[in-house]
């Protein structure tokens, strides 16, 4: 199972949940980012397999072992992804090693265009 699941980037923003990988776990927990031609991505996964996958391809966990996962069902995952955005977070990266790229202003625009105050943290 290697790379994006999905070929399109709406069936991403149809998920019930997106799935990250624990960066620290705790009340600190934050998912694994990834940097990609000078730009920074959160990394989301649309199964825990996908996000397994990632950590043991990246030596995060030993094959075989549990990774820390955690998961938030949308529209609070792309909202906790936004709080990111402040950091110079371009967007969001699935599905690793995919090349599924969206970025914050892409995700409004294909998944929120009828409310503008729910991504206010987007000018």
């Amino acid at each position: 199972m290697t790379g994006s699941v999905f070929t399109h980037p709406d069936q991403y923003l149809q998920l019930e949940r997106w799935f990250f990988v624990a960066r620290q776990s705790g009340t600190n927990t934050i998912p694994y980012l990834a940097t990609l031609e000078g730009r920074n991505w959160v990394m989301a996964f649309s199964t825990p397999e996908q996000a397994y996958e990632f950590a043991t391809l990246n030596g995060l966990v030993l094959p075989g072992r549990d990774v820390d996962l955690f998961d938030m069902h949308l529209p609070k995952a792309v909202t906790y992804c936004l709080h990111f955005k402040d950091l110079g977070i371009e967007g969001i990266w699935f599905d690793w090693p995919g090349s599924l790229l969206l970025t914050f202003e892409e995700v409004k625009s294909k998944h929120f265009p009828e409310d503008p105050t729910f991504f206010t943290g987007i000018n």
